[in-house]
């Protein structure tokens, strides 16, 4: 309770932008692209996978050990079966290795951390950014990731992405997971009533140009999407000021993170209040 990585990850722009952004982006590497497109998850089940991945996510950062670890065994157990061939690259995938599990890794972290400073209350002081690198090197343990490859700065992430641009390939099939993630209501919860439809479709369209207006200009080139500097600035304002309502009022926020991921409430619940562990 009270560290950075607790205020950051229980902020409400992770559950949708957040979250968005850096599944997107993984898909820039070809393997990982490949890996989960054979695994037919995303697209057969894109609800379930988003709460999944939320639920993962959400126990490493604000959860108790016993749990984020059980977890995360049972995550590489499941890994272990992406392995295959690339074709794009023509090479060999493997879901568990260290390179592309930091990919992963790296999005997640730091996608949540850019969209709390886009959408929240801004830049972290540097002695909290500080924290936060060194605490998502922490949680790179859970993975087959070696903590000495983590980058512990901004200079250090800036850096780690610009190594990784002459690997990103965005294939036609890459493109199309993207889009269909871009259709933030196949992620929403089901069956709603037929009133609720319009009101949904809204927010998806409001969530997916605020997660666009997030990406750099040779990502939007990559992806095969426009969108406007203007739309990009009243996006951004708009769901900045959502974003710090729902922050602001408990059971507004408890409210959203329970329709939206129920099995993630519990845990930012807890972590908003700075409720500490029993044990």
């Amino acid at each position: 309770p009270g560290s950075v990585t607790w205020k950051v990850w229980s902020y409400p722009s992770s559950a949708i932008m957040g979250f968005q952004r850096s599944v997107t982006i993984e898909f820039l590497d070809p393997n990982l692209n490949a890996a989960v497109v054979n695994s037919g998850g995303v697209k057969s089940r894109p609800r379930n996978r988003y709460e999944r991945t939320m639920r993962y996510f959400s126990l490493v950062a604000v959860g108790d050990t016993a749990a984020a670890t059980k977890a995360a065994d049972i995550l590489v157990k499941v890994h272990s079966l992406g392995i295959g061939n690339d074709p794009v690259t023509g090479g060999r995938y493997d879901s568990n290795s260290p390179q592309s599990q930091l990919w992963i890794h790296m999005t997640a972290w730091h996608s949540i951390l850019y969209c709390y400073e886009l959408f929240g209350p801004g830049k972290l002081p540097e002695a909290e950014e500080h924290e936060y690198w060194e605490q998502c090197a922490v949680a790179a343990q859970l993975q087959t990731i070696d903590p000495a490859d983590v980058p512990r700065s901004r200079a250090e992430v800036v850096a780690y992405f610009d190594d990784w641009k002459p690997r990103l390939a965005a294939s036609q099939t890459a493109q199309s997971m993207v889009r269909m993630i871009l259709h933030t209501e196949v992620a929403l919860p089901q069956n709603q009533p037929e009133w609720a439809q319009p009101v949904l479709l809204l927010i998806s369209r409001l969530a997916a140009m605020a997660t666009i207006s997030t990406y750099p200009q040779y990502m939007r080139q990559l992806f095969g999407i426009k969108q406007s500097s203007a739309e990009d600035a009243v996006v951004q304002n708009a769901v900045r000021a959502v974003m710090t309502a729902v922050n602001s009022n408990m059971h507004l926020y408890d409210a959203v993170w329970s329709w939206l991921v129920p099995g993630v409430a519990d845990l930012v619940m807890r972590a908003v209040q700075g409720i500490a562990a029993a044990n």
